[in-house]
């Protein structure tokens, strides 16, 4: 005996099936979400395309514009002053989305992801990066975490 198939002619099944209104809504911020995503990084890598210094590349990764002792003041933030001064413009680069996120997690950007300039100038120096603990290699070259005893 053959199926019944006349529930296929009706209205919805014509239409490709049932339609969710909030699923609809959810799909459409999505997508406007991913093309505004798309347009920022285009714009970053479009300046980052164009930077003539590393200074000009991290302005386009943080899309601000600071100097770059300034950033490395953030960065000493993180490994502390010293250590963050010593750090090769190019290594400053390269650790941006790194600092970006802690920076994040300590509260200090602003609503836009800026870091707030007062951020920098109101840590005092016994309040830059302290890490409790570090990874360490012993001399058989097992990975161990040992206080930091320098910090």
């Amino acid at each position: 005996m053959p199926m019944d198939r006349s529930y296929m002619s009706r209205q919805m099944f014509q239409e490709g099936g049932l339609a969710d209104p909030v699923m609809e809504a959810q799909m459409a911020e999505d997508q406007e979400a991913m093309m505004i995503g798309q347009s920022i990084g285009e714009e970053m890598g479009q300046g980052i395309d164009q930077a003539e210094n590393f200074e000009e590349m991290i302005n386009a990764i943080r899309g601000d514009v600071k100097p770059i002792e300034f950033r490395k003041q953030e960065l000493g933030l993180i490994v502390g002053n010293e250590d963050a001064q010593m750090t090769p413009d190019s290594v400053l680069a390269l650790v941006q989305p790194i600092v970006v996120i802690e920076l994040q997690a300590r509260g200090m950007l602003d609503e836009q992801g800026m870091v707030m300039d007062e951020s920098v100038a109101r840590v005092q120096p016994d309040q830059m990066a302290q890490p409790s603990m570090v990874e360490t290699l012993d001399r058989s070259g097992v990975l161990g975490v040992q206080p930091d005893m320098e910090g």
